[in-house]
């Protein structure tokens, strides 16, 4: 339906109007988010008026980081059931100096009426020198009844580099 990619460094990539009452579920792919040292993005919905802020978004994680010899380490983490948070999907680089490259794949069901709840279900995995791999699962639902039109993932201690690209596929039923 419609794609976005990095043309420079900047500090957010949004994909708007890409929802729409012709689908009830869409697929929204995640493509080489690449960045350095220890950082952290947000992702967030959007309607016509822009970016669905406040603590509307619920959401449970669970992810492992780290490979058997990778020399950081290994384990898993839950971040349990939250209701109160201000973005629906969080990532992290790892590591000081080291170089991440983080791919997803989310379902978005029923981002468009007006009359339902917005579910999502997805996964994202990393790459990187230090931890070896990084991935997470993650269901959220954002119980505000809207027309969510678009998304858009915001990098807040580094940047979204050059050559990010998010696309977004209509499934049809």
């Amino acid at each position: 339906i419609k794609s976005v990619t990095a043309g420079s460094n900047v500090s957010e990539l949004a994909i708007d109007n890409c929802f729409t009452a012709e689908y009830s579920h869409y697929k929204v792919y995640l493509n080489n988010l690449n960045s350095y040292g220890f950082n952290y993005y947000h992702a967030k919905l959007r309607d016509n008026s822009g970016v669905k802020t406040g603590t509307n978004y619920i959401q449970q994680q669970l992810a492992k980081f780290g490979s058997t010899g990778s020399g950081g380490g290994q384990g898993f983490y839950y971040s349990g059931y939250n209701d109160s948070l201000d973005y629906m999907l969080y990532f992290a680089g790892q590591g000081n100096s080291y170089q991440n490259t983080i791919h997803g794949i989310w379902d978005f069901y029923m981002p468009f009426e007006s009359d339902k709840f917005t579910f999502l279900t997805g996964q994202a995995n990393a790459s990187n020198s230090q931890y070896g791999i990084y991935a997470s699962h993650v269901n959220i639902v954002y119980p505000d009844a809207c027309n969510i039109t678009g998304f858009q993932i915001t990098g807040y201690t580094n940047k979204i580099y050059t050559g990010t690209k998010l696309s977004v596929y209509g499934v049809p039923v």
